[in-house]
């Protein structure tokens, strides 16, 4: 190779770094700045509205959501589908229910997400399904939410907007699927969200599949639990389902689930039995 092309391939190679560098830099001073941003007013009053938990979250808290919210909402796109509109309404309660899993951890906003699919009620997809809360009907699935590994988030408005406005249902369509990206993040749906050390795997894979056995045993024999029986399909849902519990009935979840409580607790470096709703 001739010197003039070593010395191209590396003018460009550096050019590349700096690029990087500089983007990461940009995203970096970006994200600073929403963190600190106020939310307008009407989204204030959106999320004291209709995101149920945010009233009840630590408040020291609640100023990082805000921020988390004013982030997620600037990164992602929301596409209304089957003729849906999509509203500040739409966007603040899903990306604040979102950004509840996100609290208290350096974590990036969903980067492998780009798109948050809003339907106005549940769909019909035929073929094969991913993950989400479906109803089998024949060959076709009517579902209220879907994870893909990489993309796309889909939910239906009616789901999200009654469940977050709920506490003590044990749903919630939005902690469920974003569940799954937390899971998905090191690109397996399987249960087993990035860790942090081999013995963190060990000991979770050993409460989730303790866990998730017996819940299969209690759906197969009409015992019902906290953790709804569509956790008993597989892990990588049996993680989804119990982190709607987790959320949605926390105290309960913690007397009948205490192993399973204390695991999400240290997952999410949160403790919602102890935010007294």
């Amino acid at each position: 190779m001739e010197t003039i092309e070593i010395i191209m391939l590396a003018a460009l190679g550096a050019a590349i770094v700096i690029g990087i560098i500089i983007g990461a830099v940009f995203r970096s001073n970006r994200e600073k700045n929403l963190m600190v941003r106020d939310l307008p007013e009407e989204w204030m009053r959106i999320l004291q509205r209709n995101v149920a938990l945010y009233r009840f979250i630590p408040e020291e808290l609640k100023k990082e959501l805000q921020g988390r919210i004013n982030i997620f909402i600037d990164e992602k796109e929301f596409e209304g589908c089957g003729e849906l509109a999509i509203t500040d309404e739409i966007k603040v309660t899903i990306a604040a229910n979102a950004c509840i899993l996100l609290l208290n951890k350096k974590m990036e906003c969903y980067p492998t997400l780009n798109s948050v699919l809003v339907y106005p009620s549940a769909y019909i997809a035929s073929g094969a399904s991913r993950l989400g809360n479906q109803v089998i009907q024949g060959n076709e699935n009517a579902l209220d939410g879907e994870s893909w590994e990489y993309g796309n988030v889909v939910l239906t408005w009616d789901a999200v907007k009654y469940e977050s406005r709920k506490l003590g249902i044990g749903n919630n369509v939005v902690l469920h699927e974003f569940a799954h990206q937390l899971d998905q993040a090191n690109g397996a749906a399987d249960g087993i969200p990035i860790l942090h050390s081999h013995e963190e795997y060990a000991h979770w894979n050993k409460i989730m599949e303790e866990e998730f056995n017996e819940l299969c045993d209690e759906t197969e024999n009409g015992i019902e639990d906290v953790i709804g029986e569509y956790g008993a399909s597989s892990l990588a849902e049996f993680f989804a389902v119990a982190t709607e519990a987790f959320f949605s009935c926390p105290k309960l979840m913690q007397q009948k689930h205490p192993a399973l409580y204390l695991e999400l607790k240290d997952f999410y470096l949160l403790d919602p039995a102890a935010w007294n709703y």
